[in-house]
């Protein structure tokens, strides 16, 4: 009872994720189940119209599976290196045994995370980046879910491309090489094909180059317009499809001899 006001409270929670797995697509069905026993246990001191209003959701989290050729671990290596300036949380976690990357988070400690991580279908070579919306950041500011009646795929698709591209999840992983080579089309005169690339190593090792504010933007453009970093050993480059969920390749043209 609350002392002031002399009234009962109470809180109803429930975590999905305790009763549906991970591999699952049946949580519209589960919520429809839980809101019929949250109705029936509230029926006698809220109206019926008024429980799922009154609910509120504190986060989400949003998968995606992607078939991959290359090793897991290259792969969120190589996502680790993208630069990313406004992300103010960047982790990774290694096999104790190997010292392989395993998992990779990005994002903030209290807005959400992306969480990219070898799903173990070690047959298949699935790579799993996984969405954590939460309540206070991304869920409400980019997703506008703040009860359960919110949670439709048109608004977790939203949230999701969104939070992709600002996280960069699916920027092209050059190899040094096919780096110089994306550069090179944009057909720029030396000194600022020059710069521009040692720009990109600077962010890459976490420098941010010392320029005017109009110049920064200006390589910022060009840069968005390569798409990605040199942050991949080997040749080609390869990136995350976020429509067709597989790992697309593109290898280095050979030389005309």
């Amino acid at each position: 009872m609350h002392p002031f006001y002399e009234r009962f409270y109470g809180v109803l929670s429930f975590n999905p994720r305790c009763a549906v797995s991970s591999l699952s697509e049946v949580l519209p069905d589960l919520l429809a189940e839980i809101w019929a026993v949250v109705e029936r246990e509230l029926r006698p001191v809220l109206d019926l119209e008024e429980v799922q209003d009154q609910g509120s959701v504190t986060r989400v989290d949003i998968a995606r599976d992607f078939s991959i050729e290359s090793k897991p671990e290259v792969l969120i290596e190589a996502l680790r290196r993208v630069p990313r300036p406004r992300a103010s949380m960047l982790r990774v976690f290694s096999e104790t045994e190997t010292g392989e990357a395993s998992t990779l988070y990005v994002g903030t400690k209290t807005a959400g995370t992306f969480r990219v991580y070898d799903s173990g279908f070690r047959r298949s070579k699935t790579l799993r980046v996984e969405l954590q919306a939460r309540k206070r950041g991304w869920l409400t500011r980019y997703g506008g879910i703040k009860a359960p009646c919110d949670l439709t795929a048109a608004k977790a698709t939203d949230l999701f491309l969104n939070r992709w591209d600002h996280a960069r999840m699916g920027a092209w992983l050059y190899s040094p090489r096919s780096f110089l080579d994306a550069i090179a089309k944009l057909d720029l005169d030396p000194r600022t094909e020059d710069a521009l690339i040692a720009d990109m190593y600077r962010q890459i090792n976490g420098r941010q180059p010392s320029r005017a504010s109009a110049t920064r933007k200006k390589y910022r453009d060009l840069l968005d317009q390569v798409g990605g970093a040199p942050v991949l050993d080997g040749r080609g480059a390869r990136r995350l499809d976020l429509e067709s969920g597989v790992e697309i390749q593109s290898a280095r043209p050979r030389r005309r001899r």
